[in-house]
């Protein structure tokens, strides 16, 4: 009997070994005793001719314990036990596993070969793998310490399993609880996970070996271990150990085009705050300022893990309202070549030939979808050999609808699965749009603490923007876009836009960490219900952003300090040391092509605005005082408006040229103007022409613009801004002007040179008249 229950134990001691590996990823001091309930039920005294083997697939979005799953004894592991394992540790249906028999000469041979495959499990994980290795077979392995002279598999040693529940050697889909059964005769085995569920993106479990059949680790109450055989046999093997999708966004590294940026101070941006960096995935990424029309660069990347599986995956980029998609996108790949070394890098994926396969695009972003079906020979290949990292490589435009210093954001969102397509709701009469926001099972609070929505129109132009966090409070009124406004509701990630237009149709999309978005709408109009789901695995990085600033002024007589100034003229000199190119240079308007009748109502415009100025200045003071002047002052408001729309639509983007083609900007009745759209730095002003009744000031006006200086404060530069009645306690820089000292008509010198003329002509004809007399 002694000789007996020696072989079981020494029986066990190899084949334990074996199962176990799948099930073992700690140090010792993690894995203490092994685990699972064996019960009497799945022994057996006498060797039996099939085992039946209960295999569970358990998967996590998040992760599991170190040393998860644990030292397993082939019992069953309660479902209410999977906590212990890691967090979210659960079943999942669909999945299929395929079973290979080793076919050796003898169970030496089985052994020696079982643990090649072992030795080098990463090279026989997949269906097409293990297909290669029946037919052709496998060389150069890295030998095992059961034959440290084996390093090779002859072809046909495997084949494909038979048994009870095996069709083709592949269990049937996992049930509910994630378990698949099989029943197997006495032998060696290699196990595969072969098939994930539809839309499951992520890891497969580790191939393992298994010796059919086994025996007992532990005691079974009055049964000693070792002594019995298992008939039954739970099996959980752990996922194959994989980094998680990485990605991040940045503002591109400069370039020969880009040499240079500043942030929204003025301060010089460094390289080695430019470039997609996985390590400031979460990290405030800085801020560039950047004037109309300037092309911005963006460089993002994303590690697609090795042994990832999916069917489709995606990235959804969408831009603010002040900038434009200049639908560039090209997206190269990284991946190991077919030798299994070489590294290749920057390989076309998505150019101009190709863009039409994955990408669609709208003004304010795109969408790039991948399906399995669509890169089954190259993508789902290379993902066998090791990580595949996708770098995009695009651009945006700052266009006319950037509000000054609204940060312009552009979000990019990683997704296992296909893009989300925003939700489109109609705006009510009032011109709103009311966002409801839900998370999990509607109760729930947000795990996040930042939200970002934007608003498009049908033709995917950004109209609106608003990044929300939860310091905003309820009721506070934010700006969203061009006389686009939203007001926080009862929580900080939900509320309303208003100033839209009336009764359109729009798409909401929103940006938010570890959340899917499902947009309803109900009868009611101008109302969008989101309901977020948590997926860890959707992936947000923080933004790059970009900001344009400006600066108000305003004209008055430097004697009566409330008098405000109409029509006087200036042009904005360049005097900035970050692009020396620039400096000395006038701000200069540029228009498109398209837009030649928009430069027509510009000019036609400012003719407009001139003559209006002109008729307030031919009245008499007392005129400018009454019920005439306040007619006029109205006009010139009202054509000063419409010249600064004309100058909005006609201009398209700044560069700088000379005075000649400089823009012109014109105080109000109210002695008002701004400058805006202009990247932070120093900046000079020029009047070009004066006030009526003024002296031309040719001293230039030195000013500064950044982030905050379009609404300054009060203080002895400063004087109370009224040209816009929406905004209170705004201030502009003075700019005097002193009034000319040639006597005005109607002054006494006038009456003094008249008289004095008269008298003049008066002897001449005296004179003349005494002549003629003498003749």
């Amino acid at each position: 009997m002694k000789h007996k229950i020696l072989s079981f134990l020494t029986a066990f001691a190899m084949v334990f070994g074996i199962v176990a590996a799948p099930f073992v990823n700690a140090s010792a001091a993690d894995v203490t005793v092994p685990t699972g309930t064996l019960s009497e039920g799945q022994l057996s005294e006498t060797k039996p001719t099939k085992t039946k083997v209960n295999l569970y697939k358990l998967t996590t979005k998040e992760d599991y314990a170190k040393g998860a799953p644990w030292k397993h004894t082939g019992g069953k592991i309660d479902a209410k036990d999977y906590a212990n394992l890691g967090t979210g540790v659960k079943a999942l249906a669909g999945a299929q596993f395929t079973f290979y028999k080793i076919n050796g000469k003898d169970d030496v041979e089985n052994e020696k070969i079982l643990e090649l495959l072992k030795a080098n499990s990463s090279k026989f994980e997949t269906v097409d793998q293990m297909n290669t290795l029946i037919n052709n077979g496998a060389q150069n392995l890295d030998a095992s310490a059961a034959d440290t002279n084996l390093k090779a598999i002859e072809a046909n040693k495997l084949a494909l399993a038979t048994g009870t529940g095996l069709t083709d050697g592949h269990t049937e889909d996992t049930t509910a609880e994630g378990l698949a059964t099989v029943e197997l005769g006495e032998g060696y085995y290699w196990v595969i996970e072969s098939k994930i569920p539809e839309k499951i993106t992520g890891q497969i479990a580790v191939p393992f070996g298994l010796t059919l059949p086994l025996t007992n680790s532990t005691d079974v109450g009055t049964i000693k271990k070792g002594t019995r055989y298992l008939k039954e046999l739970f099996i959980y093997p752990k996922n194959i150990e994989t980094d998680k999708v990485k990605i991040d966004k940045n503002h591109a590294k400069y370039d020969a085009e880009n040499k240079k940026w500043v942030d929204e101070n003025g301060n010089d941006v460094a390289e080695a705050d430019l470039g997609a960096d996985y390590a400031k995935y979460q990290a405030n990424k800085k801020t560039v300022s950047a004037e109309l029309g300037k092309k911005v660069p963006y460089d993002s990347k994303t590690e697609i893990p090795r042994n990832y599986k999916f069917e489709t995956f995606s990235w959804q980029d969408v831009m603010s309202e002040g900038l434009t998609y200049n639908k560039d996108l090209e997206v190269t790949i990284d991946y190991i070549d077919a030798d299994g070394q070489t590294q290749k890098t920057n390989q076309p994926f998505i150019n101009a030939g190709t863009k039409a396969q994955y990408v669609t695009e709208r003004d304010n972003g795109f969408d790039v979808k991948v399906t399995k079906a669509q890169v089954t020979d190259t993508l789902v290949e290379y993902l066998k050999r090791g990580p595949v990292t996708f770098h995009f490589k695009y651009s945006a435009t700052v266009n006319k609808d950037t509000v000054v210093d609204k940060p312009q954001t552009n979000s990019i969102t990683y997704t296992p699965g296909e893009p989300n397509g925003g939700g489109k709701v109609t705006s009510g009469n009032d011109k709103s749009i009311t966002v409801n926001k839900t998370w999990g099972d509607g109760n729930a609070e947000p795990t996040v603490t930042e939200v970002t929505y934007y608003v498009e129109d049908a033709n995917g132009k950004g109209v609106a923007s608003i990044t929300l966090t939860d310091k905003n409070t309820q009721g506070q009124k934010l700006v969203a876009g061009p006389g686009i406004e939203f007001e926080v509701g009862d929580k900080w990630y939900k509320g309303k836009f208003t100033g839209l237009e009336a009764g359109k149709e729009y798409t909401v999309r929103e940006a938010v960490v570890g959340y899917d978005p499902t947009y309803t709408t109900t009868d009611v109009a101008g109302v969008l219900n989101v309901n977020n789901k948590t997926n860890p695995d959707t992936l947000k990085p923080t933004e790059p952003k970009v900001e344009n600033h400006g600066r108000k002024f305003v004209k008055y007589d430097q004697l009566d300090g409330t008098k405000r100034l109409a029509g006087a003229e200036f042009v904005v000199k360049n005097n900035n040391d970050t692009y020396p190119d620039f400096k000395g240079k006038y701000l200069v308007a540029k228009t498109s092509t398209q837009a030649a009748a928009e430069k027509v109502n510009l000019e036609t415009a400012k003719k407009e605005l001139d003559a209006k100025v002109e008729a307030y200045n031919q009245l008499s003071a007392e005129e400018q005082q009454g019920q005439k002047g306040t007619e006029a002052k109205a006009a010139i408001d009202t054509a000063q408006q419409a010249y600064n729309k004309a100058f909005k639509d006609a201009a398209n983007a700044y560069t700088w040229g000379d005075k000649a083609d400089a823009v012109v900007f014109v105080s109000d009745s109210k002695g008002g103007f701004e400058v805006t759209g202009l990247y932070a730095g120093q900046y000079q002003l020029e009047e070009i022409k004066a006030p009526e009744g003024y002296a031309l000031n040719d001293t230039t006006v030195d000013f500064e613009v950044k982030h905050g200086t379009y609404k300054s404060a009060q203080g002895e530069t400063e004087l109370e801004y009224t040209s816009t009645e929406t905004i209170t306690d705004d201030f502009g820089k003075k700019i005097p002007n002193k009034k000319v000292t040639i006597p005005q008509t109607g002054g006494i010198g006038s009456i003094i040179f008249v008289v004095a003329g008269l008298m003049i002509m008066g002897l001449a004809a005296y004179k003349m008249k005494a002549n003629k007399e003498q003749a």
